[in-house]
């Protein structure tokens, strides 16, 4: 073997094993770094996947690269996905990009597919937009452009009366439609509500220093669920079961009361990580008592005034704290009881179904 033919050998085994290297390197691996498109510490995520396991020297394999943005909530804002096959003339490049809001529900996308002309000059080829509504797809368009420019005419489709045409339409090539963003769209990048889920669930467990003599503790568990009107105003659904013993008689104590929820501070109301609550709720309580064999129950109008502090440190779920004055109004007396709670709270939202076809 001549040192020419040595020399081409040996070449084409050191770009095989460089692009076997670099295929191994790049395909499936997430690369994750910080972004603020969408606030301060938000992220930034990039997978690249291989379509084809084969590296020929000067030609580019076919590949897939994923791009998502997420917000400091922690939800996806936007996904983009890549497929390029930039090498081979005439085979199709396509983009399609999607971005959601502050709850992760669709609101726009656009499918963009690219192919190469004769003189391998990139041309549009084809633009799907969609709308959305409620996670739903309102009204969309769809351009397919001639691979011979010459032609001045162009292909659309429309969404329209929830579903999409079932044929194209001719015209012009100079045709625009406003109300199409035709790939520009531009996304509001303003921060959204650190806790946006306007439904929350807290569960929690109690301690109630009952009104007696001499004083005693009940304890039990309890669950609230308030719906958030604005970043302000609330209101409250609450229930719970307490038990307890004084002097050789075994209590068990029934709450379910409801009332409005006041959010007053705007550094620390619904839109944020720590949030300061002050609550009125009314209802009824029924107590059981029983001594031995004896029983008795009575059931009375109650209250609940006092504050909560929430500290919601995931987008999902965070801790919180309450403490009230519990009376409770039996004929003759009231009992002037006090109340805490310790426990979980979970976002709640409405689901909606995306319609992305």
């Amino acid at each position: 073997m001549n040192t020419s033919k040595l020399y081409r050998l040996s070449l084409l085994i050191v770009f095989s094993i460089t692009g076997l290297i670099a295929v191994a390197q790049y395909d499936g691996i997430v690369k994750t770094s910080p972004d603020n498109t969408y606030g301060l510490i938000g992220k930034r995520t990039v997978v690249g996947k291989l379509n084809e396991r084969e590296v020929t020297m000067g030609v580019t394999v076919d590949s897939i690269t994923e791009t998502k943005l997420f917000d400091p909530n922690g939800t996806l804002r936007y996904h983009k996905t890549v497929i390029r096959n930039s090498d081979f003339p005439g085979r199709d490049s396509a983009v399609t990009q999607v971005y959601f809001d502050c709850y992760g529900t669709m609101l726009y996308d656009v499918y963009t597919e690219w192919g190469h002309n004769k003189s391998r000059i990139p041309e549009l080829r084809k633009m799907k937009e969609q709308i959305y509504e409620n996670g739903e797809v309102k009204t969309g368009l769809e351009r397919q452009f001639p691979k011979d420019m010459a032609i001045p005419a162009i292909n659309v489709k429309r969404y329209r009366d929830g579903k999409w045409d079932e044929v194209y339409e001719q015209v012009s090539i100079n045709f625009e439609d406003n109300s199409f963003p035709m790939g520009n769209y531009r996304p509001d990048t303003s921060p959204c509500p650190s806790f946006s889920d306007p439904n929350e669930v807290f569960v929690y467990v109690s301690g109630i220093v009952e009104d007696s003599k001499p004083s005693f503790l009940t304890y039990g568990v309890g669950v609230d669920y308030t719906h958030l009107f604005n970043k302000s105003i609330g209101l409250t659904g609450e229930a719970g079961i307490n038990f307890g013993s004084n002097s050789g008689v075994n209590y068990t104590k029934i709450t379910v009361m409801a009332g409005p929820d006041f959010l007053p501070f705007p550094a620390a109301n619904g839109d944020d990580h720590l949030r300061f609550s002050f609550h009125v709720v009314g209802g009824i309580t029924n107590l059981h008592a029983k001594f031995g064999s004896l029983t008795n129950s009575s059931t009375n109008f109650s209250m609940g005034i006092g504050v909560g502090i929430d500290y919601h440190k995931w987008h999902k779920a965070g801790i919180g704290i309450m403490a009230d004055y519990n009376p409770v109004f039996d004929p003759g007396k009231t009992a002037n009881n006090f109340r805490v709670g310790v426990g979980v709270n979970f976002g709640l939202k409405k689901k909606t179904k995306n319609k992305n076809k």
